[in-house]
């Protein structure tokens, strides 16, 4: 099936409208990945908290105050690509229990990094009062109304959320770390940016590919 689509990260639920106009609506259980190629439209719930922000972003949508695409978050300049393929997958997650949600539930992650060790990204809502902004563990900022990425390294069914990514990455990898660290830095790469991580972990995978076919 193809078609413009909406994602609705709230309530992983995805939108598609079909050539003969139908919106078709499919929750993350009965889809195992879909691919999107150009914009991805995201729910945002609260028309009025966008309204606000822009105003308070003067003018810009992205909220950094300049129309410019080096002041646009990292993590949406993939919106802007319209060559870029970008891949979701159901994965079951739970952070976790509660009296509504004692197992894990379908939900949708983007796949920046595929392998013995994935790169997850899912995004999230801002919670608030309208126009505040809050700034997340890496130090993006993210206005409420919004919506901000959170990623995960995902090995065998076990999520860790990457608050320090460089730590955990190093304490995850143990002495095969030293080796991320060498290559991060000959191409230029730190780990802060999504796209950096998943260049990171892209490396690791193959190498332990490599070291599958010596054996």
């Amino acid at each position: 099936m193809r078609g413009p689509l909406v994602l609705h990260v709230d309530k992983n639920v995805l939108m598609v409208t079909t050539p003969d106009g139908a919106i078709k609506t499919f929750p993350a259980s009965s889809i195992a990945v879909f691919a999107v190629k150009g914009s991805l439209s995201h729910y945002t719930p609260d028309p009025v908290a966008i309204q606000i922000n822009r105003q308070i972003a003067s003018g810009s949508q992205w909220g950094m105050g300049a129309p410019h695409s080096s002041f646009i978050p990292r993590h949406h300049l993939g919106q802007f690509d319209t060559t870029q393929v970008r891949v979701y997958r159901t994965y079951n997650w739970q952070k976790k229990p509660t009296a509504y949600a004692r197992r894990p539930m379908p939900m949708f992650f983007e796949e920046l990094a595929t392998g013995p060790v994935n790169l997850l990204q899912r995004e999230t809502l801002v919670l608030g009062s309208p126009g505040l902004s809050y700034m997340g563990a890496r130090g993006g900022m993210s206005l409420a109304g919004g919506t901000r990425p959170i990623l995960y390294l995902h090995t065998k069914n076990k999520f860790v959320q990457l608050v320090h990514p460089r730590k955990q990455l190093k304490q995850h990898y143990g002495e095969q770390a030293v080796l991320l660290i060498k290559y991060a830095r000959a191409n230029r790469l730190n780990f802060v940016f999504p796209h950096h991580l998943a260049q990171i972990i892209n490396y690791s995978n193959s190498l332990e590919a490599s070291a599958k076919n010596d054996r």
